[in-house]
């Protein structure tokens, strides 16, 4: 037998068929006896591979099946089209346990590894697998007994991920006070088609509590970086099933004041399709919100969500979802097309608020409101930053959760929010609603059509309310309505047209309102354009058609100029000679002087009409 026969030589055989680069040594699986034929096992093969390499593991164009390879070096996998790793049949069972060795295909068994895979497909043979919530991944990272400091890095290029069960990538760091992270890597990766979920309280689960799968699992201390990242669910989802979660952030330690913190950061575009595990019942018998998990969603005490690009169709409930405890949430541009809700900050569960919110643009076509929904835990927990630069929400959506004071953008228990060039056609409900927010300023607020009773833009409470250029159509109810006494409303520059009962409805007994430029055109029912219930109000230069022109309650201290129902007045040397005038029409006099007159009243309305003078100036 010669030297190139040898067992004991592949590692040179390799060598000696020019496989070097740059003095690392690359290894073929092949010359470790892996087939490649989608029959043979050749976990054995990976095995002793991984342990003879030097950093680089050639993997050729074709199916290898593999069962679970521990890793216990840093090591590059190179693969090529045409390679596929396929989970061997029958090892994914629930009885595994997700942290038990033999849950996944590699599984990193040493502190501080960088290992990366390259162009390959994995198959995770969900069909071959056991029925009942199986569990299996590709990949899976956890604390093992010996700690470093040095995190570990996982790298992932141009990976396409089919057939799963459980999930794709179970990432997980450290859960003992962050004493070290793990680092996630995935450059153009695509993520489709585990095995769907079942619903909470289903009986055909263990324990009747159901399942969801997730195609990337991050718990405590993950930082999770991909570029254009997607993932699809291309399965029907009759009743009782549910589509998968894309990521999902979370903690694993007891407690998340020592753990959690995943990081997650999206580069490029992110595509997301029918993804999201539904809020609806097991049964369909009802909407229960503990049965909902978001398509992308980190939920888990997160520390920081940045997303450049997300294209999302048809998720099955929020598209990109976070608590209120995260420090950082940024998502700059959102493209969502029939989303059941879309981008979201909800109340924390998982420490005081103390999120910084960034939207940049967000465009939605249908789908479940509310699409932009911004919610701290309570008035005295509240999120810190709210800036929302431009909406483009397209109706109609539905409103199946049956929420009552939620617009299709929602705001509530925040500190201070702007919200800029919002357009919202076609709401379910209401337009937009703002609850307790303390600043908040509006600027282009577009709403046209509301229907059961909605009104276009609500704000209830909060200390300085700011609203300009806004342009509201076709309400079912008031235009625009102010109730629970927000301390300070500044309302100027816009037109309200065809709402119901009244324009602007300020139902408010201690505010200061101020309300300018405003137009109210046809309203129905009541027709009054404008209402305050209290407080101290001014009313500048609005216009008004309406049947009753302004209405306040008693008690309410009023100030109104220049309004299409006051009086027109105007500087002058002389009574009008030309023009038309109603009677209370003011001209008052520029040049006054001893012995005159302070200006002249139209006592009868005609062209000029009839005018007399008014205020003796004493010699």
């Amino acid at each position: 037998m010669g030297i190139l026969d040898s067992p004991i030589s592949v590692p040179m055989r390799a060598a000696l068929n020019g496989k070097v680069n740059k003095g690392e040594l690359l290894v073929n699986v092949k010359d470790y006896g892996a087939k490649g034929d989608g029959v043979t096992d050749d976990t054995d093969a990976f095995a002793q591979a991984q342990l003879d390499a030097e950093k680089k593991i050639k993997v050729p164009a074709g199916t290898y099946i593999i069962n679970t390879v521990s890793l216990t070096k840093s090591l590059e996998f190179i693969g090529e089209a045409g390679t596929v790793l396929k989970r061997k049949g029958g090892v994914n069972t629930s009885t595994t346990g997700h942290w038990n060795p033999g849950a996944a295909m590699f599984e990193l068994d040493s502190p501080g590894l960088r290992v990366m895979f390259s162009d390959f497909t994995y198959d995770g043979n969900n069909a071959n697998q056991t029925s009942t919530e199986p569990i299996g991944y590709f990949l899976k990272t956890y604390p093992t007994a010996t700690i470093t400091s040095s995190p570990t890095t996982v790298v992932i290029n141009r990976g396409n991920f089919i057939n799963g069960t459980s999930g794709y990538l179970l990432l997980r760091g450290d859960d003992v006070q962050k004493r070290y992270e793990t680092f996630a890597y995935l450059h153009d990766c695509t993520f489709s088609d585990t095995v769907p979920g079942k619903g909470k309280g289903d009986p055909s689960t263990p324990s009747a509590l159901g399942y969801s799968p997730t195609y990337v699992l991050t718990m405590d201390y993950v930082r999770l970086r991909t570029t254009n990242f997607r993932a699809e669910f291309n399965s029907a989802t009759p009743t009782g099933v549910y589509a998968p979660c894309a990521i999902n952030g979370t903690y694993y330690g007891s407690t998340y004041a020592n753990s959690g913190e995943a990081a997650l950061f999206m580069h490029g575009t992110t595509y997301l399709k029918n993804m999201g595990r539904s809020i609806k019942s097991y049964d369909d018998a009802n909407w229960n919100t503990n049965n909902a998990i978001g398509a992308i969603d980190m939920y888990g005490n997160p520390d920081t969500v940045f997303v450049e690009n997300v294209v999302a169709v048809n998720s099955q409930f929020v598209t990109i979802r976070s608590k209120g405890s995260i420090k950082n949430y940024t998502v700059l541009n959102a493209s969502l097309t029939n989303c059941q809700r879309g981008l979201q900050v909800s109340a924390s569960s998982t420490g005081p608020c103390e999120a910084v919110v960034r939207v940049g643009h967000v465009a939605a076509i249908g789908g479940g409101m509310p699409l932009v929904e911004m919610v701290g835990t309570s008035t005295t927990d509240r999120l810190r930053h709210v800036s929302v630069g431009s909406v483009h929400l397209l109706g109609p959506f539905n409103n199946v959760e049956g929420l009552a004071v939620q617009g299709a953008v929602h705001a509530r228990n925040i500190t201070r929010m702007s919200l800029g060039d919002t357009t919202i056609v076609n709401a379910v409900l209401i337009g937009a609603t703002f609850v307790d927010v303390q600043d908040v300023a509006i600027r282009g607020l577009k709403i046209d059509g509301t229907s059961n009773a909605g009104v276009g833009l609500y704000v209830s409470g909060g200390d300085n309310i700011t609203v300009e250029q806004v342009n509201i159509n076709n309400t079912a109810a008031s235009g625009i309505n102010f109730i629970n006494n927000p301390k300070k409303i500044v309302l100027r520059d816009g037109r309200i047209t065809n709402a119901t009962d009244y324009g602007v409805f300020s139902n408010t007994s201690t505010s200061e309102l101020l309300v300018q430029c405003i137009e109210v055109d046809t309203v129905g029912g009541l027709s009054r354009a404008f209402y305050a219930g209290g407080g101290n109000v001014a009313f500048e230069n609005n216009k008004s058609n309406a049947t009753t022109n302004l209405l306040v309650a008693s008690g309410t201290r009023k100030r109104e100029r220049n309004n299409s129902w006051n009086a027109a007045q105007a500087p002058g040397t002389a009574a009008p000679t030309v023009g038309t005038y109603s009677v209370g029409d003011i001209i008052w006099n520029s040049a006054p002087a001893a012995s005159g007159t302070m200006g002249w009243v139209c006592v009868t309305a005609g062209t000029p009409g009839t005018w007399k003078t008014f205020g003796s100036i004493s010699a």
